[in-house]
């Protein structure tokens, strides 16, 4: 019943002629021409939007400086880590099993 249809698929795709209409190849450059030239419109969409992201960071930056000095009172490392508060010996260990 299989080799049938493969006979009569293999019979009504010999007839087939895949070609190109004419003018096809002008067409798709031409048409590749056109994206290219509304695409290039929106490099300042993309620069509006990275500017949006990167306002936010550094907001975001600023916040988190802030809030460290309000906690801790001072900015080091030890203020970024929370460990400003532990004594020196205190530090190390903290520092070692965290």
């Amino acid at each position: 019943m299989n080799n049938v249809d493969d006979n009569k698929l293999t019979e009504l795709l010999s007839n087939y002629n895949s070609g190109f209409t004419e003018g096809f190849s002008n067409r798709v450059i031409s048409k590749l021409n056109s994206d290219a030239k509304s695409t290039s419109g929106n490099e300042s969409d993309f620069y509006s939007i990275f500017k949006w992201i990167a306002l936010t960071g550094v907001a975001a930056i600023l916040i988190l400086l802030i809030t460290t000095y309000v906690s801790q009172g001072e900015f080091n490392a030890d203020a970024f880590y929370g460990l400003t508060n532990y004594y020196p010996n205190e530090s190390i260990i903290a520092t070692l099993t965290y």
